[in-house]
């Protein structure tokens, strides 16, 4: 089974819409920031891999909003890689409403592993056992 994250966050006031929801663009940031906090810890300390050759792009995201957060509701963002590509590992992550598990979006995203160039390359190994 593949190796799963989550995070806490309180939905803040100026993340709102005039109809007190979470902006539509917001969930992208929260979908961000969860990843990107998972990648740190799960290749902290690699020494297979120097921060400096960590080195990804988004390729695809596709969201699937099902209810709206609103003002002050605290959100779990929970997720794991489903995929790995020759390139690409994909990530497969949910937003739920802390209080009782509702599920407010889910999300897909494909990374593209790149080299200094910024051109996609090979998946490197401890990224792969990283996240299996």
């Amino acid at each position: 089974m593949a190796r799963r994250f989550s995070i806490t966050l309180k939905v803040r006031f100026y993340e709102l819409d005039p109809f007190n929801h979470v902006n539509n663009g917001v969930y992208l940031s929260y979908f961000d920031h969860a990843r990107d906090e998972y990648v740190e810890q799960a290749l902290s300390g690699c020494e297979e891999l120097p921060a400096s050759e960590i080195r990804y792009v988004v390729a695809r995201t596709e969201v699937d909003f099902l209810v709206p957060a609103v003002g002050g509701d605290i959100l779990e963002i929970l997720g794991y890689v489903s995929t790995f590509g020759q390139t690409s590992l994909t990530f497969e992550q949910e937003i739920v409403r802390a209080r009782d598990q509702c599920p407010i979006a889910r999300a897909r995203t494909v990374l593209v592993w790149t080299d200094s160039a910024g051109r996609s390359s090979p998946l490197p190994d401890p990224v792969r056992r990283a996240f299996a």
